[in-house]
């Protein structure tokens, strides 16, 4: 997994939170903005007088389904514009602050979605620390990472680094002294002499021998480290990274 995959997806079930949270305040405060005003239609059917008092508060509390909102709900006459003209317009209002409309609206999708993404993000961070090779790196001390292998001196041994994973390589003496040459080495270049005076030192010519070495080691340092070793003009050898 990609850190930008980890984050596509965090920011996605995150939004639909969000999203899914405000669908549902809108549509609570739209329910609760018609149920008060149905209240207040039947409240004052057959009402000749728009007076407001105690008892038509009353009834038009009781009128109101939402039983939440009973409590706060009122009424009052305001100045509008009508046809061009000013006159007083009694209109119902439910009192609800945006916390209580908030409390009265269904967030468990969105509360959901926000545990997902929550849990997502904790996870997607873990799992990028553990596949992180620097921090395998740094759990054996004094070593060197090049490609996806790790040489621990201390050890004299070379390391897999995979995806966090932490895996032996086999080598022969003779494939493990060419690493360690290699890995020694600052520009990761040795000419063909070097490598032959240091593994065969008494043999005259051992250009073949090392084609052999040469051949054999290279499907394993590239299945474990992502790595290739290549001619330099026939006269060295370098390694690089894939």
């Amino acid at each position: 997994m990609k850190p930008i995959c980890a984050i596509v997806v965090f920011a996605v079930l995150a939004m639909s939170s969000l999203i899914t949270g405000i669908v549902s305040y809108n549509e609570t405060s739209y329910c609760i903005e018609l149920d008060i005003n149905n209240a207040l239609n039947t409240t004052m059917k057959g009402r000749s007088s728009y007076v407001i008092d105690a008892d038509t508060i009353s009834v038009y509390r009781n009128n109101i389904k939402n039983v939440a909102v009973r409590d706060t709900a009122y009424l009052a006459m305001e100045l509008q514009e009508r046809n061009g003209k000013s006159q007083y317009v009694m209109t119902a209002h439910s009192g609800c602050s945006s916390r209580k409309i908030f409390s009265l609206s269904d967030q468990r999708a969105s509360t959901l979605l926000l545990i997902l993404s929550v849990l997502w993000g904790v996870a997607s961070v873990l799992y990028l620390r553990r596949r992180d090779p620097q921090r395998a790196v740094a759990m054996f001390g004094d070593s060197v990472l090049y490609g996806n292998m790790m040489f621990v001196p201390k050890d004299c041994r070379f390391y897999s680094v995979d995806n966090g994973h932490v895996d032996y390589v086999h080598l022969t003496p003779m494939q493990q002294q060419l690493m360690e040459m290699f890995y020694k080495s600052d520009k990761k270049m040795l000419s063909k002499q070097e490598i032959c005076d240091a593994l065969w030192p008494n043999k005259p010519d051992a250009s073949e021998t090392l084609y052999t070495l040469i051949r054999r080691i290279k499907p394993i340092i590239k299945a474990h480290g992502d790595l290739n070793i290549e001619s330099d003009r026939g006269r060295a050898y370098i390694l690089k990274h894939r």
